[in-house]
């Protein structure tokens, strides 16, 4: 008679467990396949559901630490309301910077909103309690109210909050744009090519053209706000605004919803004397 050897091997089998949703592990069903390479097989399974639970362990110490962290920092942009009544703070605030910008949040990557004129009145709500530095400047964050309604987070470095303080911030730009107006101006169309609009200022006198027509001139004169007002009509408005960006400035104005940027070329003795003697 022949004898027949069978051979048992555990394999895995899954089932539900009764207080769990995930599969459980059962061993059973005997088989005739001779051979060990079924416990490595069982050995590598547990070895990889063991990696599995630490990395979701790992991952969830992670999750905890960035709540933390970000708990953290909204913490520190806890802000306070100003009132005049209880002498929280001053109640309202002159834009007095250049660059200023009003942006969605009380930090700097936040989003631009709008970019308040220099000497802007603006309504301040709150502040934060944490100065912020930026560029080396350290200062809070101002939540403020434009005459629009518009409302937005603003660096306190580009505000002043005394009317003297501001009065002199205003004349003391007042006389660096008069210093910087003389000369020629030529518009700046959207590819960054120069365009055919030119204005001209000198001596208190301001000549616009287009192409070689000149199309009007009179006197202009720089007001309080920083404004630019001339007394004849021209092709790109009558009043306009004269803003730094960077290191240079640049003259904006907005006729019918469409937008013009001027900037000062260097001085071209001809055109100045061809332009005044066609006025006379």
């Amino acid at each position: 008679m022949q004898s027949t050897i069978t051979y048992f091997r555990r394999t895995l089998r899954f089932r539900t467990g009764p207080h769990e949703s995930g599969p459980t592990v059962s061993l059973s069903a005997p088989e005739t396949n001779p051979g060990d390479g079924s416990r490595t097989s069982g050995l590598a399974f547990c070895r990889a559901r063991n990696s599995a639970a630490a990395l979701g362990s790992r991952i969830a110490i992670g999750l905890i630490l960035a709540t933390g962290l970000l708990s953290s920092h909204c913490a520190e942009k806890k802000t306070v309301y100003l009132d005049a009544e209880t002498n929280g703070g001053p109640r309202y605030a002159y834009v007095s910077g250049e660059n200023a910008i009003l942006r969605t949040d009380p930090i700097i990557i936040a989003s631009e909103i709008s970019f308040p004129a220099p000497g802007q009145r603006l309504t301040v709500i709150e502040r934060t309690t944490r100065q912020d530095t930026i560029d080396k400047v350290s200062d809070f964050w101002y939540r403020v109210r434009q005459d629009s309604g518009i409302e937005g987070w603003i660096f306190g470095a580009s505000l002043s909050f005394s009317q003297q303080e501001m009065a002199q911030n205003v004349k003391g730009r007042k006389n660096e744009i008069e210093e910087t107006l003389p000369g020629i101006w030529w518009e700046i169309e959207g590819d960054g090519s120069t365009g055919y609009r030119k204005i001209v200022f000198k001596n208190g006198y301001f000549y616009y053209s287009y192409g070689n027509r000149l199309e009007s001139s009179g006197k202009y004169e720089i007001t309080d706000d920083l404004k630019l007002k001339l007394s004849a009509p021209t092709g790109m408005g009558q009043e306009l605004e004269v803003r730094k960006v960077g290191l240079e400035y640049r003259i904006f104005s907005n006729v019918e919803n469409f937008s013009y940027v001027f900037r000062p070329a260097p001085e071209e003795k001809e055109y100045l004397e061809v332009e005044e003697e066609s006025t006379e």
